[in-house]
């Protein structure tokens, strides 16, 4: 019986919403708020970039600063976060 309920649990687990953040060490809230504002960092770098198109001698580095920001959040949320020792 307890295989049965584990199994069952395993399976709707396999559909849960909490499934792709309970992987990477985040809870739901968390993870809304990361991929949150991240959405809204990539927006703001998606406009700039749209303005540098047009006008090339404005936001030249951002595009660049964008992408080493970004990768220092992820690089330190979820399993990456560096903990206390």
């Amino acid at each position: 019986m307890a295989d049965a309920m584990e199994s069952m649990t395993q399976q709707i687990n396999q559909y849960s919403i909490f499934k792709h953040p309970n992987e990477n060490c985040l809870s739901y809230i968390e993870h809304a708020q990361l991929s949150l504002t991240l959405s809204g960092k990539l927006f703001v770098g998606s406009v700039k970039a749209f303005i540098h198109a047009v006008l090339p001698e404005a936001f030249k580095t951002s595009t660049s600063e964008l992408v080493r920001e970004l990768q220092h959040i992820i690089d330190n949320s979820g399993c990456n976060k560096i903990k206390d020792v």
